[in-house]
């Protein structure tokens, strides 16, 4: 349809200045609050309810602002170097084929210089629906996106009604926004803005990684540089890494520090050493409250709880996918 109306002069411009009513004010149109939810299969023959991929469906002009919103995101995160150079997702003229060979040199370096280190696989479920809409906001502003464009696609998916399409058509009832409770979060999967957003906070967490001194530090011997490597991801899709050089840090200590990278990447570790410093997972609506002088404990088997201090418990469940796994209580822990 869009195509078509590109040819037309009259029709163009009546479509363009209905956008530009919402990028341009923060305006949200009531036909924009209406989305379609579809489900599709994730693996062949798997019909259940949790195998399943929930892709919504928005109004097309709408979502063509947020697919502008994504492009200007990218485009002003790749000339301003603001983008982390671990995650190659969503960036021009970048495959995961990039990705795999990064991958693979690593694991040639490893081996070459018989180092030690820990390489976690770790996929993040549902991240486009656990993103929290003020982190977001911040992200996106900070690569010089509008704050009334963010505002125009924050507000749309706060308010929209949400019907679902089976096979035996399109429900008369919808889920919508709950007027007595907090407005629902996530950018939905099939927004065209949140593969850029989801970039602009990898950035962030990449750096706040950095900080922690986790990542695989090498020296390239052909290039003759240092580099650093905290994941490889691309997208939501990461892998993480850690290495340490120090030949008095032994294999089982290496696995500890995996394990808080681990618990730090997904937001659930409290650093006993800092109990008020709280890690969050980005998006992700935790629930924290101050325990009898408890901290996380990791251990071979099943998290358990220590004396120290002063701490916080995380009273929520983090569910990830291979190497984490849920526990009622405590952090994500490697299998």
């Amino acid at each position: 349809m869009y195509k078509a109306e590109a040819t037309d002069p009259v029709l163009a411009a009546l479509d363009a200045s209905q956008r530009s009513m919402g990028y341009a004010t923060g305006f949200s149109f009531p036909w924009w609050q209406q989305g379609l939810d579809i489900q599709l299969l994730n693996r062949s023959g798997k019909i259940g309810a949790t195998s399943l991929r929930t892709i919504s469906c928005t109004e097309p002009s709408q979502n063509m602002n947020n697919k502008k919103i994504g492009r200007d995101a990218m485009w002003n995160g790749e000339r301003a170097k603001a983008l982390a150079r671990d995650n190659l997702g969503g960036r021009k003229g970048m495959r995961t084929v990039e990705v795999n060979q990064n991958w693979t040199l690593a694991n040639k370096h490893i081996r070459g210089w018989w180092a030690r280190a820990v390489v976690i696989s770790n996929d993040a479920k549902g991240s486009f629906d656990r993103i929290a809409h003020v982190v977001a906001i911040l992200a996106l502003r900070g690569l010089g996106i509008p704050w009334p464009a963010i505002m125009s696609m924050i507000i749309t998916i706060q308010q929209m009604q949400h019907h679902i399409r089976m096979a035996f058509g399109e429900s008369e009832q919808s889920c919508g926004p709950n007027p007595s409770g907090p407005p629902p979060q996530a950018l939905i999967q099939g927004n065209g803005a949140a593969p850029a957003a989801w970039s602009a906070i990898t950035a962030i967490l990449v750096d706040c990684m950095k900080g922690e001194g986790y990542g695989y530090k090498a020296w390239a011997p052909i290039s003759q540089r240092a580099m650093t490597l905290v994941c490889f991801g691309f997208v939501d899709d990461t892998n993480l890494i850690l290495n340490n050089n120090d030949p008095g840090v032994t294999s089982e200590d290496l696995i500890d520090e995996a394990q808080l990278e681990l618990s730090t990447w997904e937001g659930s570790s409290v650093l006993p050493e800092e109990p008020w410093h709280q890690k969050r997972a980005i998006g992700t609506w935790w629930k924290w409250a101050l325990t009898e002088n408890t901290s996380p404990k990791l251990s071979n088997r099943a998290p358990s709880f220590c004396t120290t201090k002063a701490g916080l418990k995380p009273l929520n469940v983090w569910r990830s996918r291979k190497l984490a796994k849920p526990w009622a209580s405590g952090p994500a822990r490697m299998a």
